[in-house]
């Protein structure tokens, strides 16, 4: 499986969604990242010592304030998502104690948090890319009103 770039937009197109469509105007404020501020939390801050909240006010300026509506966060057991990522391990992920760190350190900011979604990703990845659409169609639905 090839991982994604350090940040991605993606614009959704007029298509029907299960009979139901986006307006122009919801279109032009969706955007899908794959790592924001979370990942800066859970990495830098939890993962190797900075102080929550420097990090967290770090973490404002560098993004003007803008916060995620919603994070879908993926927990997997540390053997499995090893095994996905197929060897491949950039520096910040060469130590397993690391992974160990972070991950704990991603439950840790959901827990309590209605913003923040924890999918159990030990499934097929085709079942959970499922998920996640409904997971994400489900908030569109009902953040923006969209569809009938």
């Amino acid at each position: 499986m090839k991982r994604a770039g350090p940040s991605m937009s993606i614009a959704w197109s007029s298509r029907p969604w299960n009979g139901e469509r986006l307006s122009f105007r919801t279109v032009l404020r969706l955007v899908i990242s794959d790592r924001f501020t979370l990942a800066t939390l859970a990495y830098q801050a939890l993962g190797r010592g900075l102080k929550l909240p420097d990090a967290e006010r770090l973490n404002c300026y560098a993004s003007c304030g803008i916060r995620p509506d919603l994070t879908v966060v993926l927990d997997i057991p540390l053997s499995q998502a090893i095994r996905r990522m197929g060897g491949k391990r950039d520096r910040m992920e060469q130590k397993t104690s690391f992974l160990r760190k972070v991950r704990r350190a991603y439950l840790r900011l959901a827990k309590g948090r209605k913003d923040i979604i924890v999918v159990r990703a030990d499934k097929p990845i085709e079942q959970l890319h499922v998920e996640i659409v409904k997971i994400v169609w489900d908030f569109l639905k009902s953040s923006a009103k969209i569809g009938p």
